[in-house]
Formats: structure tokens, C-alpha cells, sequence
């Protein structure tokens, strides 16, 4: 996942990078769930906040639900 940073500092009601963080504590918290994607890491660049989960073949969850 990859997210701009201009777009999390620069929301209309401030800043996203607290949700952002508890995304990360959350999603690594759950890493040995069978029923989560597995957490791997997370870093910045210059330009955007990354979060690397596992590969799951089949697209998105978000995207397979709109399919339905």
C-alpha cells in the first residue's frame, strides 16, 4: 500500500498519520491470524508512506466486493 504524503498531512481535517500508525500496530498485532493479510513492514520516502503486506493472488478485497 502505498499513500502520498502531501495527501495524509494535508487532509481537511488535519493530519491521517495517527490512523496510518494504528493501521500498522493493528495489521501487526494480527500477523498470525490465518484471516488477516500477513504484516511484513513499513517505511517512508520523500514522497509517500508505504505499508508491504503478503501477496494474496485475486485482487483486493475492496475491488472483489464491488464485483458482487
Amino acid at each position: 500500500k502505498r499513500m502520498s504524503k502531501r495527501m495524509i498531512n494535508t487532509n481537511h481535517t488535519g493530519t491521517l498519520l495517527p490512523q496510518l500508525e494504528y493501521e500498522v500496530r493493528c495489521l501487526d498485532k494480527c500477523k498470525s491470524s490465518p484471516f488477516v493479510v500477513r504484516y511484513e513492514k513499513s517505511f517512508k520516502d520523500p514522497k509517500y508512506y508505504y505499508i508491504v503486506t503478503e501477496f494474496v493472488a485475486g485482487g483486493s478485497l475492496e475491488a472483489r466486493s464491488s464485483r458482487l
